[in-house]
C-alpha cells in the first residue's frame, strides 16, 4: 500500500503543499517519499515526510505529483523510490498497486533499448508510455496500457511541459477533489479534506484527464459522465504530542474512541445499526469477510452472535470463493479499516455476482467497500498512524458487542 498525491493548479503554488498533502497520507507507507514537477524536477529519499520536507528546497509549480511508498519490489532505497521517469526525464509517474505482468513488459522495453534504474515494477509504467508515445497518442496508449497490463494501479502521469494529469485505475483506491482553482488526485479523501469537500471517486477501470479542466473516459475511451459529490469528513493532521511514538498515543485514545462509537450507535448511526440487525434476522446465512486485524474483530463477531443463538462465520477474505456459498439470501458482512483491502473488494465484488446482501464496517467513510456495500456503518476511530491496528479494533469490537446487545446479551456498554 502506498499514497499518491496529484495536484494542478491555475496559480503557482509552492512545492512544499503537495509534500504536506502527501503527509496526510503517510499512514499508507512510509518508506520513502518523493515528489516530480511538471518543469521536470524529481527530489525524492528514502525516510519520514517530516524530514524531507524540512530539507527540501521549495519551489513554485502548478502541476505536481508525489509519493509516499510501503515497500514491495524491490528494497527500500532512493532508486526505488517514487516518482519514476523514462529515459529522457519527460514522463514522470507515481504508481499505487503492483503490475503483475511487469517483467513481461520489461524484457519487451529492454530489447528496445531502455534503461532502467530502479528494481520496481512502477518503473515500466513511464517506458511503456515513452515507447508508446513514439507511435501513438496520450489516450490511445493508456487504454492500450489498461488492456495489457496484468494486475493493480492507480496512476498519476505528467509530461515535462503540460500543466495536465493523466490519470488510470483498476483495483487501487483514486479520488479526484475539486478545490478553488485547484484539483486533487489522492489515494483517498485524507489528502485534500482540509481544502475540500467536493469529491468524483473513480470506478475500475477509468481514467481522466485533469487539467484547467478534467474529462473521465472509460476503458472504451468513451467519455463519462461522473457525480460530483459532497462530503463530511473531520480529519485533522495527527500529531504525537507528549508521546513517544503514535502507538502509545493511539492505545491511550482507545476510551476516547469506544465512546465516540457507543454515543454514535446511539444517536445518529442508531437507524443504521437497528437495519443492521434486521438484515441479519431476515437472512438464511450471514458471514464476515475481513483480513488482517479485522478478520480477528470478525471471529469476535461470530462469537458473540453465537452467545445470541444467531449462527453466523467468518472466512478470511483471501479465501473467501473457496470456502462458502452464497446466493439472494445471503448477508455478508465486510469488515475493513481502510474500507480499500483489495482481497476484501474482491470477496464483495464475488458477492455482489451471487447477488448476495452487503453490509459493512469501516472507518474511512466514502472508500471503495462503502460505497459497494447496500448498507455501511462507521467506526469512527479517526486516523490511525501506527501500523498495528489499536483503537479501530477496539471500536470494530464494541460496535459488534453492541450488535449482540440488541439481541440480548448482557453486556453493560456504558462502563
Amino acid at each position: 500500500m502506498c499514497g499518491i498525491i496529484g495536484i494542478v493548479s491555475q496559480e503557482y503554488i509552492s512545492s512544499k503543499e503537495i509534500i504536506k498533502a502527501l503527509k496526510r497520507l503517510e499512514y499508507r507507507g512510509y518508506d520513502s517519499v518523493g515528489y516530480a514537477l511538471n518543469d521536470g524536477t524529481i527530489e525524492k529519499d528514502t525516510g519520514q515526510i517530516s524530514l524531507f520536507l524540512e530539507k527540501m528546497k521549495d519551489k513554485k509549480f502548478k502541476t505536481g505529483i508525489a509519493h509516499t511508498r510501503w515497500a514491495t519490489h524491490g528494497g527500500v532505497s532512493k532508486e526505488n523510490a517514487h516518482p519514476h521517469s523514462d529515459c529522457s526525464n519527460n514522463i514522470m509517474i507515481v504508481h499505487n498497486g503492483i503490475i503483475e505482468n511487469y517483467l513481461d513488459i520489461k524484457d519487451e522495453l529492454l530489447k528496445k533499448g531502455h534503461v532502467f534504474r530502479s528494481e520496481t515494477d512502477s518503473e515500466v509504467i513511464a517506458h511503456y508510455f515513452e515507447e508508446k508515445l513514439k507511435n501513438t497518442d496520450i489516450k490511445k496508449a493508456i487504454l492500450d496500457f489498461m488492456k495489457e497490463t496484468r494486475g493493480t494501479f492507480a496512476v498519476l502521469m505528467i509530461k515535462k511541459g503540460e500543466n495536465k494529469i493523466y490519470v488510470f485505475k483498476r483495483d487501487s483506491p483514486l479520488v479526484l477533489g475539486i478545490g478553488e482553482k485547484k484539483f486533487y488526485l489522492s489515494s483517498d479523501i485524507y489528502g485534500f479534506s482540509d481544502k475540500t469537500d467536493k469529491a468524483i471517486f473513480f470506478n475500475d477501470n477509468e481514467f481522466a484527464i485533469v487539467g484547467e479542466d478534467y474529462t473521465f473516459y472509460d476503458i472504451d475511451g468513451n467519455i463519462i459522465e461522473k457525480e460530483v459529490k459532497e462530503f463530511e469528513w473531520g480529519f485533522f493532521e495527527e500529531k504525537k504530542e507528549e508521546y513517544e511514538h503514535y502507538m502509545i498515543k493511539e492505545i491511550k485514545e482507545e476510551g476516547k474512541a469506544v465512546r465516540r462509537i457507543i454515543n454514535s450507535l446511539n444517536n445518529e448511526q442508531h437507524k443504521k445499526i437497528i437495519k443492521l440487525n434486521e438484515m441479519i434476522k431476515n437472512a438464511k446465512k450471514v458471514c464476515f469477510v475481513a483480513s488482517g486485524t479485522s478478520y480477528f474483530a470478525s471471529l469476535l463477531g461470530v462469537y458473540f452472535l453465537n452467545r445470541v443463538n444467531i449462527e453466523s462465520q467468518a472466512i478470511i477474505a483471501s479465501e473467501f470463493k473457496h470456502f462458502i456459498k452464497i446466493d439472494e439470501k445471503t448477508l455478508v458482512i465486510a469488515i475493513s479499516q481502510s474500507g480499500e483491502t483489495m482481497d476484501v473488494l474482491k470477496a464483495l465484488k464475488f458477492a455482489k455476482e451471487k447477488k448476495a446482501k452487503i453490509a459493512s464496517i469501516v472507518n474511512v467513510p466514502y472508500s471503495s467497500v462503502q460505497r459497494i456495500s447496500d448498507l455501511s456503518l462507521e467506526i469512527l476511530a479517526g486516523q490511525e498512524i501506527c501500523v498495528a491496528a489499536t483503537k479501530t479494533f477496539i471500536n470494530q469490537v464494541s460496535l459488534l458487542l453492541y450488535l449482540a446487545n440488541l439481541n440480548g446479551l448482557n453486556v453493560n456498554l456504558d462502563t
